[in-house]
């Protein structure tokens, strides 16, 4: 009985701290002033789902189910907060990117809990979602001159070149998987 108690208790302390942590940085964001009101915080309400459905990959109950939700709507509540409280409006038409980046970002974890084809079905769009929304990005915030469209006309072809890479190490991942199967 005292076991059950004991390997309990670690994970209670996890999310009873994770809340007060949450809890008192938003507070302290209020009474400094940099919240100006508690409706800016509606959040608050997809973060504390999603710290819980972590929570629960992490105890390792069916955790593939609760990792890819938890992220996503971690992810979403950050962002939100963060418009809500310190981006403006209107800087919102520039950073449309970020939504693409929180889905490859929470099919990283998710796939990291699969394993075997599953996880390269996961990672791989993740990995390319991160990166296209990365390249959106820089041409949505004018961190460059050159047009968009003059971008893609001119590199297109390293796509091409992307994807020889990835079926060049996908033919001889599987070769010497076959390999290291047959001797």
């Amino acid at each position: 009985m005292g076991d059950s108690k004991g390997k309990r208790s670690p994970g209670i302390r996890l999310l009873f701290g994770s809340a007060l942590f949450l809890i008192g940085a938003l507070l302290l964001l209020k009474t400094t002033g940099h919240i100006p009101s508690f409706g800016s915080l509606w959040p608050v309400l997809l973060i504390l789902p999603a710290l819980l459905l972590l929570f629960y990959s992490g105890t390792g109950v069916k955790s593939q189910r609760y990792v890819f939700l938890g992220m996503i709507l971690l992810l979403i509540g950050v962002f939100y907060l963060l418009l809500n409280t310190v981006i403006s409006v209107t800087d919102m038409k520039k950073l449309w990117p970020v939504f693409m980046t929180i889905i490859g970002v929470s099919m990283i974890p998710y796939g990291l809990a699969k394993s075997g084809h599953g996880r390269i079905v996961l990672i791989v769009p993740g990995g390319f979602l991160i990166a296209l929304s990365l390249v959106f990005l820089v041409f949505s915030l004018g961190i460059t001159d050159v047009r968009f469209t003059l971008f893609v006309i001119r590199w297109w072809p390293g796509l091409l070149i992307v994807f020889g890479i990835l079926f060049l190490v996908s033919h001889f991942r599987k070769k010497k998987q076959t390999r290291n199967g047959t001797s």
